[in-house]
């Protein structure tokens, strides 16, 4: 498995981010969700995206939109892509939010209402860590058991640690 990202331009002011000249090879991220709009343009190689109800190849010169909150992962062979976060304008309903039963929640969205939970708080570090927040402080206020563990959970969800996620946003 190969990932690498070459640079990550956030605009938080803009309600933007842009993962610029992201490579993989082989890589398949585990089930996740975006607060955030996220459009992925193929660059070269091919791409699998997956949801609860298929999956999608998405190729050279094709572009990928994922709606906020629409829980996915991706993965397969080789490809070069870019990745663009664009905030939502106004509160984005879901049905997830509406669901009461776990068992039901996990039948629309494909994970626990744990994993969700842990996710939006991953969502909100990453906010964090790019307006300058110091990576002590983010652990301990969003309930991370200490650094080591939300830094095995941010590179489990995002792909890289929270370091290089801070050396990587200009």
């Amino acid at each position: 498995m190969n990932a690498k990202e070459f640079l990550i331009l956030n605009r938080p002011e803009q309600g933007l981010e842009i993962h610029i000249g992201v490579d993989v090879t082989d890589y398949r991220t585990d089930w996740h969700f975006h607060e955030e709009w996220q459009l992925v343009q193929v660059l070269s190689g091919a791409r699998v995206f997956e949801w609860r109800s298929g999956s999608l190849v998405v190729s050279a010169g094709q572009t990928l939109v994922i709606p906020p909150r629409y829980v996915h992962r991706g993965g397969g062979g080789r490809a070069s892509f870019h990745m663009f976060y664009v905030a939502p304008v106004g509160d984005v309903k879901t049905s997830v939010q509406a669901c009461t039963s776990p068992r039901r929640f996990r039948l629309l969205t494909g994970v626990s209402p744990r994993a969700y939970r842990v996710h939006v708080r991953l969502l909100e570090a990453r906010r964090r860590l790019s307006r300058g927040h110091r990576l002590s402080e983010i652990s301990a206020e969003l309930g991370f058991a200490d650094q080591s563990h939300f830094g095995r959970q941010f590179k489990r969800a995002f792909g890289l640690t929270p370091g290089e996620f801070v050396h990587r946003t200009v």
